[in-house]
């Protein structure tokens, strides 16, 4: 056994060793190299989507960690939605309401036969068409601002005007206040120390806030758009409402398929000691089904992590749309799509480890 694995690495490294020569020969004959310098060029254009402080005078290098980050964003985006939509279109599949259940199986039917990307342009389409313009803009909450530039929210800043010491003189009081009330009421020690956490964080910031250490920072009307608190652009909203749309049609599937491969026995014992439907789903039926789910949506988490490049057919800079201006302006196709393959197979590969632990953690011993 040990030989056989032995001899298939070695026939994997020696077929990309001669691949990499072969290719690096056919370069050579054309007068071509692969060179990373041109990385450390400057980038002389903008990202209107950084995570990251970025102008044109930085380099490639920091444009494509640019784009990077925000590829992480949409794909953590499209996840945790999909994930909460698939589920909820899942168990509603499965309820004994037949007009209920039957909107949800054609739901399904629509989200998972029409292509992402042309439901991406549909998204795309609505958003910037039926929104106003800025100065129309609709604001539903006070703070909450609605345009066709984006959606803005309130958010929290920093004012400086207080040290470090009082931001962490807070933390430590809320801190400690909340471990005594949680040692006298919640005797869990798991359910209390997330508790804890939770509290403390809450807590912390509202005393930063009445200290003025921290300050609500609502969106302005400056110019042509709005300035100031946290912002969800046009693009960022089609892409994740659409990729979180088409995979949830494959992750209500899944979770209904491992909702009906629960033995029946165990939801006819819980109603048998007087649990409710909802009880039941949640105690008993989901705990079960999630080891049975976590394989194929490791699949589907994966896959919706590559879709994330169907962003540039909307203008979002991730990863690829950053890739294709610099392949533009450089000429360096071959490194800047081996830059691609490294990025999305090191972000395949961490997604595969974390649900790959998540379902060793959760398999019966």
């Amino acid at each position: 056994m040990i030989l056989g694995y032995m001899l298939t690495w070695l026939v994997m490294f020696a077929g990309v060793f001669l691949l990499m020569r072969f290719s690096l020969a056919a370069l050579g004959s054309r007068n071509m190299s692969v060179d990373f310098g041109f990385l450390r060029y400057p980038a002389n254009f903008d990202i209107g989507n950084s995570l990251l402080p970025f102008s044109g005078s930085d380099s490639y290098a920091k444009a494509l960690f640019v784009g990077f980050l925000n590829t992480i964003k949409a794909a953590i985006a499209c996840i945790a939605f999909a994930t909460v939509v698939g589920t909820l279109i899942g168990v509603l599949r499965l309820s004994s309401n037949p007009p209920l259940r039957g909107c949800a199986g054609l739901l399904i039917e629509v989200l998972r036969n029409v292509p992402p990307l042309l439901q991406l342009f549909a998204w795309s389409a609505i958003i910037q068409f039926s929104l106003p313009l800025p100065r129309d803009a609709w604001e539903p909450v006070g703070g909450v601002v609605l345009s066709n530039r984006g959606i803005w929210f309130p958010f929290l800043t920093l004012t400086g005007e207080h040290s470090v010491l009082t931001i962490l003189g807070c933390g430590l009081v809320a801190a400690a206040a909340l471990f005594t009330a949680w040692r006298l009421v919640n005797r869990d020690p798991v359910k209390g120390f997330w508790w804890l956490v939770i509290s403390a964080l809450l807590a912390g910031t509202v005393l930063l806030f009445l200290s003025g250490s921290i300050v609500a920072d609502l969106p302005e009307k400056r110019g042509f758009n709005f300035r100031g608190g946290m912002s969800v652009t046009p693009e960022f909203a089609a892409l994740v409402i659409s990729l979180t749309l088409y995979t949830s049609g494959y992750m209500a599937e899944i979770v209904r398929g491992a909702v009906l491969s629960v033995p029946a026995g165990q939801s006819e014992a819980a109603s048998a000691l007087g649990f409710r439907y909802l009880q039941t789903l949640r105690l008993i039926v989901l705990p079960q089904a999630v080891r049975i789910a976590i394989p194929p949506m490791t699949n589907q988490y994966i896959n919706v992590t590559k879709s994330t490049s169907l962003a540039v057919a909307v203008g979002y800079s991730d990863i690829v749309s950053v890739g294709n201006t610099i392949m533009n302006q450089s000429g360096r196709a071959i490194e800047v799509i081996a830059i691609f393959v490294a990025a999305y197979l090191l972000l395949n590969l961490v997604i595969s480890e974390i649900m790959n632990r998540l379902n060793r953690r959760l398999s019966l011993a």
